[in-house]
């Protein structure tokens, strides 16, 4: 019965040994399988990060493009505002020109009127 006990001991080690081992290499899976996910995950988090940047700078440009255009026509607007308003300007120039012309001549009519008179 004593070899049977130490056989029956020995057994009993060797499966607890066996158990341990098991949980061992079953721990050392699941973390190679977590830190597997960790980095697949950290991978896809770059890729839709530059994709995200990516698309930040096409609609950065795009405003900037909008901005460019809207810039181009408000300085167009100025120019056409501005040609119209040397336009006015001249063309109340003559007029002034023309009315003291006239005023001019008439003074002048009313004074030689009032000689010959």
């Amino acid at each position: 019965p004593e070899s049977i006990d130490r056989q029956k001991k020995r057994y009993e080690k060797s499966l607890d040994n066996e158990l341990e081992q098991s949980k061992r290499i079953a721990e050392q899976q699941v973390k190679a399988r977590k830190e597997a996910l960790r980095m697949q995950a950290e991978q896809q988090l770059a890729m839709y990060k530059a994709q995200l940047e990516q698309h930040v700078k096409q609609e950065e440009l795009v405003l900037d493009q909008g901005l460019q255009q809207q810039n181009m026509q408000l300085q167009q607007q100025l120019l056409h505002q501005k040609a119209v308003l040397e336009q006015q300007a001249t063309s109340l120039a003559i007029e002034y020109q023309q009315r003291r012309m006239h005023e001019e001549m008439q003074h002048q009519q009313d004074e030689m009127q009032r000689e010959v008179a």
